[in-house]
């Protein structure tokens, strides 16, 4: 078989800054916006030291309080709040 000696090239169509509005992460990714992204991610909660996890349960965010970088926490808002019980003896 014989080499083409022409290459082809692809055009893509432009990003669209207003496609991605929904997201900041993605917004800030088509405009390459590093301060914006560098903002974002400082803003995320820190790793877990990985010399301290031995178990899952060790592991998982969802023992920490929730914080305002992290809004969508499982946990009660309130010590006197209850979850919604899943059983369905209730």
């Amino acid at each position: 078989m014989s080499k083409s000696s022409a290459t082809s090239t692809t055009s893509c169509p432009p990003l669209k800054p207003d496609d991605y509005s929904h997201s900041p992460v993605h917004y800030a990714v088509v405009l390459a916006d590093h301060t914006t992204l560098s903002r974002i991610v400082a803003a995320l909660p820190r790793l877990a030291d990985p010399t301290q996890i031995h178990t899952e349960s060790d592991s998982s965010l969802m023992n920490e309080p929730p914080t305002r970088s992290r809004p969508y926490s499982t946990a009660a808002t309130s010590p006197t709040e209850k979850r919604p019980s899943t059983s369905l003896s209730d």
